[in-house]
């Protein structure tokens, strides 16, 4: 270490003799409880800042109750319509339903 402490110019410890620094101790890691899964247990070290609440009124979110907007199409209403199959010669008449539509005006 001497000769990294010469290019830098740090002066040498008296004596020759190097003082290692302390070492802090390290506060004791929480141990994970049986069931919680390791990403749950992850969430509450405070290595994950959660963001308050508060802060978060000030974004801005799409208004999830607001009217969707009247259509330029009207409304599709469905019609229980009669037909006649023209193949046959019995003249059964079925009936289906058949998509219609009314327009802004409610015809």
């Amino acid at each position: 270490m001497a000769d990294v402490k010469d290019i830098l110019g740090v002066p040498r410890a008296p004596g020759g003799v190097e003082v290692k620094p302390e070492q802090k101790a390290k506060p004791g890691r929480m141990k994970r409880p049986e069931g919680m899964s390791r990403e749950a247990f992850a969430l509450l070290g405070g290595s994950n800042p959660v963001i308050p609440s508060h802060l978060l009124d000030g974004l801005k979110k799409k208004d999830k109750l607001a009217k969707p907007k009247p259509s330029t199409k009207g409304t599709v209403i469905y019609r229980y319509k009669p037909f006649k199959n023209q193949a046959r010669e019995d003249g059964l008449e079925l009936k289906h339903w058949v998509k219609g539509s009314k327009d802004a005006n409610g015809r």
